[in-house]
């Protein structure tokens, strides 16, 4: 058994911690070490096996009737998908892009079949996956409530902050095109705002490059 993987999923996931249930995950699943701009999931795909994140980072989007990208939510860590575990168990197609978005992000396959098997087997697994589902709920709650309601400065700032703290780090690797298509704008319209954010001190804009100095605090 791969005991420094066996570590690393107890350390970053407490509710898979019971010993049988890591050395099954660790003997059926497959270990990956994906590079950013990799496809994980795409669309229209059948899928084979429920990804967990350990370490990096992964956005997933969903796609509008008119083939417009939305981005849904972030995988980080600890996380997995949801909408993976429903295409399983229900054998349908994906509807969903999964994207990975760092170097060297670190990721557990688990296949299929077993994932019925195992709700029944482990209480840990079941209550993960049911976790799993409550934590993306309230993300999409967010995002709906966001669209709604908030002005789109402050969901850039929001946005800004969240990649961030999900990164680890205060310079962040992005367009302002890529902004624009995960927060449903137009490019224009970032682009005016993110200049803006930059002439009061709040970020400083360099080619794909947004570097944080200090965000408004009461966002």
């Amino acid at each position: 058994m791969n005991r420094d993987l066996f570590n690393k999923i107890r350390t970053q996931i407490p509710l898979l911690s019971e010993r049988k249930l890591l050395e099954t995950i660790i003997d059926k699943g497959t270990y990956m070490v994906l590079n950013e701009g990799d496809i994980l999931m795409d669309y229209g795909h059948n899928i084979r096996s429920i990804p967990i994140v350990l370490e990096g980072l992964v956005k997933i989007m969903s796609q509008g009737s008119e083939g417009k990208e939305i981005f849904l939510y972030y995988l980080s860590g600890g996380r997995t998908c949801p909408s993976a575990f429903y295409c399983c168990l229900s054998s349908a197609q994906s509807d969903i892009k999964a994207i990975v978005l760092e170097d060297k992000t670190e990721i557990i396959a688990l296949p299929a079949q077993i994932m019925e098997d195992w709700m029944v087997e482990f209480p840990a697994w079941k209550n993960f996956v049911m976790s799993s589902f409550q934590v993306r709920f309230r993300e999409l709650l967010s995002v709906v409530d966001e669209i709604a309601f908030s002005k789109i400065d402050e969901r850039i700032i929001r946005y800004l902050s969240k990649k961030a703290e999900l990164t680890a780090s205060n310079n962040l690797q992005t367009t302002h095109q890529q902004i624009a298509d995960d927060l449903n704008s137009s490019r224009e319209a970032i682009s005016r705002l993110l200049k803006k954010m930059e002439n009061l001190n709040y970020i400083k804009l360099s080619r794909n490059r947004i570097s944080i100095i200090k965000l408004p605090e009461f966002y």
